[in-house]
């Protein structure tokens, strides 16, 4: 269900790590490198894997940079600049060397670190690591060098893109979440623009927020199109606050409480 993340039981972090670090490992690990990635795993058996990591990488890269426009400007993450991904043989091995706890679930820091060094870390057995974290944090990555750093945007359209590649969850936002409005509610957007997922203890208000992010990010794409979408996109890479880039994008909204107006009557007639 797409109220909690599909990687939840998975156990992989993105996090800042000096190049010295992977750069003693170097010698461990054998490499699959793409235009856009280098992939890193330790076992002949999971060339197949490190393969398929690659390509799909290569896709979410090509998927997301298309709809943003980042990839008609700019020729982003390639030669020594290419994004890592870490393939650990086993989840003992991924711990020793990460040293993450057991039960860590995922990244739970800003990602404008990454702008230094792009790594995603993961291991062989972590169920839904290509269809749901690789796209998620690829997400993350794109956006931050994109907009660059100091960018002041909400936390909910960061979270909202992130999930677009997601292919499984933006159908279960689409099928399901009409009906979570009408139950439980949603979250009024002035207190959407300043909410902190991640200081949330509330387990409803996180998953509502996390619904309804994919949901008004998809509503933008979907009812008034991607070359729209690109266009707003721009305007916050080119300096617009949130709500100023909105109304240069999308005449439709006036306002933030107009865009909301319309994301709700969208998802109430569903």
């Amino acid at each position: 269900m797409f109220l909690q993340p599909k990687y939840i039981k998975i156990f992989l972090v993105l996090f800042f790590l000096p190049s010295l670090v992977f750069a003693s490992e170097i010698k461990e690990w054998q490499q699959k490198k793409s235009e856009h990635f280098v992939v890193y795993y330790t076992l002949p058996d999971q060339d197949s894997l490190a393969g398929e990591v690659s390509r799909m990488a290569e896709h979410y890269y090509k998927v997301l940079g298309e709809l943003i426009g980042y990839i008609r400007y700019e020729n982003f993450w390639t030669w020594d600049q290419r994004a890592l991904i870490y393939i650990y043989a086993d989840q003992k091995n991924f711990m020793q060397k990460t040293g993450q706890p057991a039960w860590s679930s995922g990244g739970s820091a800003d990602h404008s670190y990454l702008l230094k060094n792009r790594v995603i870390v993961t291991y062989v057995q972590a169920d839904g690591f290509i269809d749901g974290v690789l796209p998620h944090e690829i997400t993350h990555l794109v956006m931050r060098d994109f907009w660059g750093t100091g960018k002041d945007f909400p936390q909910w359209f960061d979270e909202g893109m992130a999930q677009l590649n997601e292919t499984h969850k933006r159908d279960d936002v689409n099928r399901i979440f009409p009906k979570i409005i009408k139950i439980q509610g949603y979250i009024p957007i002035q207190v959407l623009q300043k909410m902190d997922v991640y200081r949330e203890t509330d387990k409803n208000a996180v998953a509502i927020f996390y619904g309804q992010s994919l949901s008004m990010v998809d509503f933008m794409i979907k009812i008034y199109g991607a070359d729209q979408f690109a266009y707003f996109c721009r305007q916050l890479r080119d300096g617009g606050s949130f709500e100023e880039s909105l109304r240069r994008a999308y005449p439709a909204f006036s306002s933030l409480e107009e865009f909301e107006k319309k994301w709700l009557r969208y998802m109430k007639n569903k």
